[in-house]
């Protein structure tokens, strides 16, 4: 098991996992990223009930709850909607091409 205030190696290059302090934490909760709805964001993305699933780290019932309808609809949380807009933020720029000289061929 790694220890999270002792360097770690790999193969590569030697890299220290660091213990992110409330700062981090602060600055993660003020990324500049709206959160988006979810009909908005399938109106640009098509994704499997399961790849929501992974996107906003939740289970496949939940995201299933969120196309239910009566008793069991149940709506995405400011959480989910975060991690979708992080996501369309993200793939609208790899799709406009910023990021192309990340591909390999």
């Amino acid at each position: 098991m790694i220890s999270p205030t002792e360097p770690h190696t790999t193969a590569k290059a030697e890299t220290i996992r660091r213990i992110p302090d409330n700062f981090y934490w602060a600055m993660w909760d003020k990324l500049d990223i709206d959160p988006i709805e979810l009909d908005e964001f399938l109106r640009h993305w098509h994704l499997s009930r399961g790849e929501l699933s992974r996107l906003c780290h939740c289970s496949l019932h939940t995201v299933n709850c969120w196309f239910a309808s009566g008793e069991y609809h149940r709506a995405p949380t400011k959480e989910h909607k975060r991690c979708l807009g992080r996501a369309h933020d993200l793939w609208s720029k790899i799709a406009s091409g910023r990021y192309q000289h990340l591909r390999q061929t």
